[in-house]
């Protein structure tokens, strides 16, 4: 793609949902097109990729659930579509966001939020109050974990594309989004893009070009 600057946001050690533990003194907090890992151990968390030079990386540690829920888990095939599922109960992991201070006046936040409802929301809020501190027009992507357009009801944030994104083989509610601040962002004109089921994910992808 030609995205020379990229950052990659550890938040724990090992695979959520299964094994995994939270990081510790001495693991990386940010790994960078200029800063190798100074592990091999498979690391799980959220990225950024760009071909706009990036000017600062930032990270905002948002914590985690105290208590997990039973999610529903895609269980294999179904004639090509993935129709079946099982209950598994799963504990929360810590969760970050990672800002990226673009070159261009932009500030691009990503994130991965809590599945579980009312912690999203406050963790949402937490990252809204961390970028007044940060310059530039503010974008938060990502999967918010937050249904019917919560993200951006009676608030200062808009949406830039509207479109169920769970789950990938018959989406019915909309979790991943592309929020802009509307006192930053002002009067730019934005068109969503359309992007086919990509098969590798039980979330669609989203996408916007920005003039």
């Amino acid at each position: 793609m030609g995205a020379k600057y990229w950052a990659f946001a550890p938040t724990v050690i090992g695979t959520p949902g299964e094994q995994w533990r939270s990081l510790s003194q001495g693991d990386d907090l940010l790994i960078t097109s200029e800063k190798k890992a100074a592990t091999q151990l498979p690391q799980y968390g959220i990225g950024l990729i760009s071909k706009i030079p990036v000017t600062a990386w930032h990270r905002l540690e948002l914590g985690r659930s105290r208590v997990g829920l039973p999610l529903a888990i895609p269980a294999g095939d179904d004639e090509g579509t993935r129709k079946k599922i099982q209950f598994i109960y799963v504990k929360d992991e810590p969760r970050v966001a990672l800002a990226a201070e673009l070159a261009n006046g932009f500030t691009v936040v990503v994130t991965h939020l809590s599945f579980v409802p009312v912690v999203n929301y406050f963790q949402l809020m937490k990252i809204r109050r961390w970028l007044k501190k940060i310059p530039g027009e503010h974008l938060i992507v990502g999967d918010l974990n937050l249904g019917w357009s919560l993200p951006v009801r009676g608030t200062s944030w808009r949406s830039l594309n509207e479109r169920n994104t769970y789950p990938s083989w018959g989406a019915k509610i909309q979790f991943d989004y592309i929020t802009a601040h509307i006192p930053s962002f002002g009067e730019r004109h934005s068109s969503p893009l359309e992007i086919p089921p990509l098969g590798i994910s039980d979330h669609l992808p989203i996408g916007v070009e920005i003039d």
